[in-house]
């Protein structure tokens, strides 16, 4: 299952959901109250009036309407311990991110509520823990480089085009074409999707590379390392794009795709431009 689906419900979120979210977790969690309080205000003095406003807002801060800087931050300095540290983790969760937040925030809140990053994450958050994943998918599909782009001779449906994001069957599939492309020797899982707009399905897809022990300062610990690859559909546009270095991965996709919607992909081809002539010889007449 997806992250998702596994973390469609605030009674999920455990360590694990921060730790899959690439959030440090584990290192804002031990801190004590009091670290983390003072981590908080430090942040705190950094935000502008409107960001104090807007994080006082979703974390239900009553502040009076005359509130100058100092008196939200005292005021949000009061709040609860577990919000505190919520806070903290959202904002470690925000930082690299800050681009796609409102982009992703415009496009799949169902009320616009907020204008500034933190307090839409606590707004997503509050919703759905799922929408975080929608989020990071989102975000890392538009911070890696363009991939091969397709088009399908067949209408890419919604409904279907989600069914391939979330449900098993499809999943089982696709991963078998993936296993069998790697010659057996990596496995695949769905890791998360992104909807955005109800026309454009995001999915992003973890391999498994290596599986080692590995020193820790505690103690050593299992790491199983992964790479990446992404795909998305578009149903308003008819349109396939996938984000791979390895051909056999892309070949996969395109099969499960073809397969799938029960079509042929056509490689979008870019056109060399051979007019200049023209246009510097139509330059000449219009200056005369």
């Amino acid at each position: 299952m997806s992250a998702n689906g596994r973390y469609r419900e605030h009674g999920s979120v455990t360590e694990f959901y921060w730790r899959d979210l690439e959030v440090s977790f584990d290192a804002i969690n031990e801190l004590s109250a009091n670290q983390q309080l003072r981590r908080f205000e430090a942040f705190l003095d950094a935000m502008s009036l409107e960001e104090l406003k807007d994080l006082a807002d979703v974390t239900e801060v009553v502040l009076t309407d005359s509130a100058n800087k100092e008196q939200c931050k005292n005021d949000l300095s009061l709040i609860s311990e577990g919000r505190v540290l919520l806070a903290l983790l959202l904002r470690d969760f925000q930082n690299r991110k800050k681009r796609s937040i409102p982009i992703f925030y415009e496009n799949n809140s169902d009320e616009l509520k907020h204008k500034t990053p933190l307090a839409q994450l606590h707004h997503l958050f509050g919703q759905s823990p799922a929408l975080l994943f929608s989020l990071l998918t989102y975000h890392l599909w538009t911070v890696r480089g363009t991939g091969d782009l397709f088009a399908l001779d067949k209408n890419i449906a919604p409904g279907k085009a989600k069914q391939v994001l979330s449900e098993k069957g499809f999943e089982d599939k696709l991963r078998n074409l993936l296993y069998k492309g790697s010659k057996e020797t990596n496995e695949y899982r769905i890791f998360s999707y992104s909807i955005v707009r109800e026309n454009r399905f995001i999915c992003l897809i973890y391999k498994q590379v290596n599986d080692t022990s590995i020193p820790d300062y505690n103690q050593g610990i299992r790491h199983q390392e992964v790479n990446t690859l992404m795909f998305e559909l578009n149903s308003e546009s008819g349109t396939v794009e996938i984000k791979t270095k390895v051909q056999f991965e892309s070949v996969a996709i395109k099969k499960y795709i073809e397969e799938t919607f029960d079509g042929v992909l056509s490689a979008y081809k870019t056109e060399v431009f051979h007019e200049f002539g023209i246009c510097q010889d139509s330059c000449r007449l219009a200056r005369k």
